[in-house]
């Protein structure tokens, strides 16, 4: 606990940082959210469509 309060501690120095640098981490971090957020999603099983068995062909048997 002692080594994780001294790392603690260690992080309140100030850093100065490129601002084309944070722009980067934010995009990183945005599309690593995104590409996390699709692989843990749920799965789902969404069909659109009636499934009424029409095929979108005409009947042949029926006059024009």
């Amino acid at each position: 606990m002692k080594k994780i309060k001294e790392y603690l501690d260690s992080l309140d120095n100030v850093v100065m940082v490129n601002e084309k640098l944070l722009f980067f981490e934010f995009v990183a971090a945005f599309l690593g959210g995104l590409v996390l957020g699709f692989l843990l999603s749920p799965k789902k099983n969404i069909k659109i469509g009636n499934n009424n068995g029409n095929k979108g062909v005409e009947n042949e048997t029926e006059p024009a």
